[in-house]
């Protein structure tokens, strides 16, 4: 792997402690990496990501680790935090293009040119390795990325998710075409030598021990690590202690290493298991407790359940199935008041630590709409340059009605999220919240909801004759001297009169002014910007013409204004 360059936890790979080497699957790895994609399914608890981790230790490999969440099934944000894991390998290269919604009508093509070159600025036999698959949506459409990505791999390269389920329906043309190599749960459950290596690495095994461990897990990795922790404090037991599936045993079997902790250890295990990823700063504040550090340290040490992550910062990381145990034994134990203050304690120091993302999941749990509310109008410029107009739209759905339409800035980011979508829902969203900034008398929140919603009759491009209320909207508070508060609004505004003057408005008084205005700021920047909102739909020869017929200066050919490819 890349270690040239900070990441987050989430592109780094997990850290293990003494794992064994599994000879028996690196072999069938190293057979099955003739095709483009390799699928690595079982259920919670088999040791898919151990597997792999320790496969690319052994071989190697470099690559991209790349752990999914529920926020990769918007492919904009994918392809946003995919692109920050390649920056170590495109050093000297123009940075991979975001997926800004001008590229959703064929986001299968998208996905092919990006995966094309990004695997062409890795090293030969690179790997990337998608982890918890699952947790994308069923019905994300980052499904056909991966499906159609598969097409783009060269030979000696791989792509490698890990995952609980089958390949979804998207990936069925590429099974059939034996593009995609299977390590199945049948193949993942430990062997008997398997285990008597697990074993003898924690304490000196018999035959007895490994065929006990064997004939009660069935193979299943965390059931082992659990009778091992409880064999070593209880010895064997009679029964058959694992009738059931892994999930429904957990609990019994994780209270062998959580009741023997001191309650400083169970109290800052059950306030961690609410992050994702936990620094040894976050989990002191979040606990108190000043040896945080070296708990977490003694429970990854010992192969309890706890990965460590080397972001930036290094990160410790719970195990799904240990995390879900924590958290129900954390509403039997605190109660819902101490619960509810640990998770806004926690959104507060994800917040602060700038994984807002993080944080607002917990703020939603916790019904602190305040905060899910100011998060939201702070983040969401970001987003939209970034392309996450989905992510924004569900950051705001998550706001009670009442509460979502009595900011308006919230619903002026959720019209600004539709422009380029869904122009009517956008100009319904925009209207209601300049209605509100107009009763508050907030004329900047006004002039920032007439230019979006001029912008979306744009792209809307079935009737002009409804902007010219909205050029005169704008073009009066302009020259009423309303202030914006970023260059880039004021840019947009001016642009916005500039733009309704090709279509509907050529002698507008406050033409020349929006002129010289757009001409005042940084040439190359409003030409960009320009060319980002308007030079669409194949109007860009009109456009150009136009803006230098005005004296707009552009460092563009009215060809090259068409947007660009990847």
């Amino acid at each position: 792997m890349a270690h040239s360059a900070p990441q987050l936890a989430k592109l780094t790979r997990p850290r293990l402690h003494a794992p064994i080497a599994r000879e028996r699957l690196f072999r069938l790895i190293d057979a099955l990496r003739s095709r483009a994609a390799l699928w690595i399914e079982g259920p919670p608890g088999a040791g898919k990501t151990t597997l792999v981790a320790t496969y690319l230790d052994e071989a190697g490999l470099p690559g991209i680790w790349y752990q999914l969440d529920s926020g990769d099934s918007d492919p904009a944000t994918f392809f946003y935090y995919l692109r920050k894991a390649a920056l170590p390998f495109s050093r000297k290269r123009k940075p991979l293009p975001l997926l800004t919604p001008e590229y959703l009508e064929d986001l299968p093509r998208f996905g092919r040119r990006f995966f094309r070159d990004l695997l062409t600025r890795m090293p030969p036999g690179a790997v990337l390795v998608f982890d918890n698959y699952h947790e994308v949506a069923v019905s994300s459409r980052l499904h056909e990325v991966f499906a159609a990505a598969i097409d783009e791999v060269p030979q000696e390269a791989n792509l490698v998710v890990i995952s609980r389920v089958n390949p979804p329906s998207a990936f069925a043309r590429a099974s059939v075409c034996d593009k995609i190599g299977r390590v199945t749960w049948d193949e993942l459950r430990l062997t008997q030598e398997e285990i008597c290596l697990i074993a003898n690495s924690r304490t000196e095994a018999t035959g007895a021990t490994v065929n006990y461990l064997l004939e009660q897990t069935r193979g299943w990795a965390a059931g082992v690590m659990l009778l091992l922790e409880r064999m070593q404090q209880q010895g064997m037991a009679d029964g058959n202690e694992f009738a059931d599936t892994p999930e429904a045993t957990f609990e019994y079997f994780a209270s062998q290493i959580f009741d023997p902790e001191p309650p400083e250890t169970r109290e800052l295990l059950m306030a961690v298991a609410y992050l994702p990823r936990v620094t040894v700063t976050l989990a002191e504040a979040i606990s108190g407790n000043t040896g945080a550090g070296t708990i977490l340290e003694r429970l990854f040490r010992r192969r309890l359940f706890v990965d460590r992550r080397t972001g930036d910062p290094p990160a410790y990381q719970l195990h799904s199935l240990f995390r879900m145990f924590l958290q129900n034994r954390a509403a039997a134990d605190l109660g819902s008041e101490r619960i509810r203050a640990v998770k806004l304690e926690a959104a507060r120091l994800l917040r602060e630590s700038g994984l807002e993302e993080e944080a607002i999941a917990l703020y939603v749990q916790a019904g602190e709409w305040g905060a899910v509310m100011d998060l939201v109008v702070r983040a969401a410029p970001k987003l939209i340059a970034h392309g996450r107009w989905q992510t924004l739209a569900e950051w705001i759905a998550y706001l009670p009605r009442e509460i979502r339409y009595a900011n308006p800035w919230v619903g002026y980011w959720l019209g600004r999220s539709k422009i380029l979508v869904d122009q009517r829902a956008a100009r319904g969203v925009l209207e209601d919240a300049l209605g509100s900034f107009e009763t508050s008398g907030d004329e900047v929140g006004q002039l920032l909801c007439a230019v979006a919603i001029l912008e979306a009759l744009y792209f809307q491009f079935d009737d002009f004759r409804a902007m010219e209320p909205w050029v005169a909207r704008v073009a009066g508070l302009i020259e009423k001297g309303v202030r914006l508060p970023h260059v880039e609004d004021d840019l947009r505004a001016n642009a916005a009169v500039l733009m309704a003057a090709t279509f509907r408005t050529p002698r507008h008084a406050m033409l020349g002014h929006c002129v010289r205005r757009v001409q005042s700021l940084d040439c190359g920047w409003a030409s960009q910007l320009c060319e980002h909102i308007y030079g669409r739909r194949g109007r860009t020869r009109r456009f150009t013409h136009w803006a230098r017929s005005f004296g707009l200066a552009t460092p563009y050919s009215a060809d090259s204004l068409l947007l660009p490819g990847i």
